[in-house]
């Protein structure tokens, strides 16, 4: 018999053990994509600039990624890029005018960012907050974390963390 305890605590360690690869390597890219160089360095094209960000995820079906990310987020899927057959499924959304932002689902039977957190910058989190909330998702109370910056806090239906944040906090 399993001990439920013990399988979450071994499901606990790999996902923290997946998330300090992941802060590792998003360090990494920085690091290089700042310019951690030489001035011969600085001089020449930088092969890692980052054209623009993709943010993969795991939800559990096909169907509630393009119900959250395209029709509550308003994200367009690419349909060029998603490819989905009964043994994998991967879908890529982006920001509207903005393909270099995006956000990839791939179908997994293991969901939920843990304490990793995609943000989605907007003009203004009172008003993204009531539009998601009247769209049936439950979202935390706006915070004021520091200058100039206001957010708040939910979830997409398969439990992966995003928060919506805008720069209009106190000065």
């Amino acid at each position: 018999m399993l001990d439920q305890n013990n399988l979450y605590k071994t499901q606990g360690t790999k996902i923290m053990q997946k998330l300090q690869r992941v802060i590792i390597g998003l360090l990494l890219t920085v690091f290089l994509a700042i310019g951690f160089s030489t001035p011969v360095y600085a001089q020449s094209q930088n092969p890692l600039a980052p054209a623009g960000y993709l943010f993969r995820i795991n939800v559990s079906t096909e169907q509630r990624a393009i119900n959250f990310y395209h029709d509550i987020l308003g994200m367009t899927k690419d349909t060029e890029k998603s490819v989905c057959s009964p043994e994998y499924c991967w879908l890529e959304f982006f920001a509207p005018n903005k393909e270099d932002v995006r956000i990839a689902t791939q179908i997994s039977s293991t969901t939920g960012t843990g304490k990793a957190v995609i943000t989605i910058v907007v003009d203004d989190v009172n008003n993204a907050k009531a539009y998601l909330e009247s769209s049936g998702i439950s979202v935390s109370e706006i915070q004021e974390p520091g200058k100039k910056v206001r957010l708040a806090f939910f979830n997409d239906f398969d439990g992966n963390r995003l928060a919506i944040r805008d720069e209009k906090g106190r000065i």
